[in-house]
């Protein structure tokens, strides 16, 4: 998504809030951040850092030098979107800002991804850090380093109001249509059904957005996503055509746990977020910017 950045990101979260254009983003105490354009500039700053790191002279001290770390983000409030304004917003934004703050660096140079790209744009040293919320799994440890646990990001299961089609459990989508969106896990897990003889038709959507609009359409009949994103939609905008599965059980919680990727070669970077991170859960930051997002009790959400 290079050239279309600053446009897909106002469209996408326009949509994503679905006619709630009226409800404003919690205003942030987070220090003033950019979103990148996709220019030589961007593309030389990412180029830079990944020859500092190479050079031994380490990510965390070319971002200090800079003045800039570079990041990425998907589009899925609240956790990291891109306002109209061009502005990067969400939780995980407000965490690395406030990493940034505490290092000494002074801006975020945000860059606008789907999900699935945000991996192999650091891999390739587009961006230092993924500013988003992953699950870790091996398969993507074999790619990347990430930092400690953020906190744990519970999927849920999401139907049309009313649950017309009476689903409680994924085995309930047998005969039915299942969906998420690209670069989770949950594509494996509706995939991992048909395999095993449910007979689900899976749709995989780009982002959350599309997969709301499929869910709330009818054309999808239940969806696998971030418990915090159907839940923060809806709080926006009560009149949306979508509600989580009450008795929805969901995975261990443990394996919920989400954390931010990063190069293998960036352990600098990776041990003062850490720490950072460790010193935001100890002093009631990280609570702080649950409770700005009507995130309540953060505990549910940080403890383990």
């Amino acid at each position: 998504m290079r050239s279309l950045q600053r446009g897909f990101a106002t469209s996408v979260v326009v949509l994503a809030l679905a006619g709630c254009s009226n409800a404003a983003a919690p205003p942030s105490s987070a220090p003033a951040t950019t979103a990148a354009s996709p220019s030589t500039e961007t593309s030389a700053s990412a180029s830079a850092s990944a020859s500092a790191a190479s050079s031994g002279s380490g990510v965390l001290a070319a971002a200090k030098a800079s003045g800039t770390l570079n990041i990425g983000t998907s589009t899925g409030p609240p956790i990291g979107f891109i306002d109209p304004n061009g502005e990067p917003k969400g939780i995980a934004i407000d965490i690395c800002n406030e990493f940034i703050k505490r290092e000494g660096i002074a801006k975020l140079n945000a860059t606008l991804f789907p999900f699935s790209s945000e991996i192999p744009a650091i891999v390739s040293g587009r961006i230092d850090l993924g500013c988003d919320t992953f699950y870790v799994t091996p398969e993507r440890q074999q790619q990347v380093n990430f930092t400690d646990t953020l906190f744990f990001n519970v999927e849920t299961l999401t139907t049309q109001k009313g649950n017309p089609k009476n689903i409680h459990a994924l085995k309930d989508l047998d005969g039915k249509t299942g969906c998420t969106y690209e670069g989770t896990v949950w594509v494996d897990w509706l995939n991992k059904l048909k395999t095993d003889g449910t007979n689900v038709n899976v749709q995989i959507f780009p982002t959350p957005t599309e997969e709301f609009a499929a869910i709330s359409s009818g054309s999808c009949d239940a969806g696998l996503i971030d418990a915090i994103l159907p839940g923060y939609a809806l709080q926006q905008n009560p009149s949306l055509n979508l509600e989580n599965v009450s008795d929805y059980k969901s995975a261990d919680r443990a394996s919920n746990a989400v954390s931010m990727p990063l190069r293998k070669d960036e352990t600098d970077v990776q041990e003062a977020f850490n720490k950072d991170l460790a010193a935001m859960k100890a002093d009631g930051t990280l609570a702080a910017i649950f409770t700005k997002w009507n995130l309540t009790p953060p505990e549910y959400f940080i403890n383990p």
